[in-house]
């Protein structure tokens, strides 16, 4: 299935959240963990990302509690099916 395969091409796992009322220096105090590879604004929320085998949900579980902050949103993000077949087509050897 799509989604087994998207599992298997990613590099990272990702979630997109929303917090309500966040403030401006959270990414930065978001980076500090260390198990987060990435986080970058994106649109009025964030996209939060850690290497494959780690599950970014309860960090940032973890994160919305020492921060006082209400999750309104969390979405679990996976590979497109165009970046499933962009991902396949340039693997070498394929």
């Amino acid at each position: 299935t799509q989604e087994n395969l998207s599992k298997r091409l990613q590099e990272a796992s990702a979630v997109f959240v929303r917090f309500l009322n966040v403030d401006s220096g959270a990414i930065h105090r978001f980076r500090a963990y260390k198990e987060i590879k990435n986080v970058r604004k994106e649109g009025d929320g964030f996209v939060v990302e850690a290497e494959k085998d780690i599950e970014v949900a309860p960090i940032v579980f973890d994160f919305a509690v020492k921060e006082n902050l209400v999750i309104r949103e969390l979405i679990p993000l996976d590979l497109t099916l165009e970046e499933v077949f962009i991902k396949l087509i340039t693997r070498e050897g394929v």
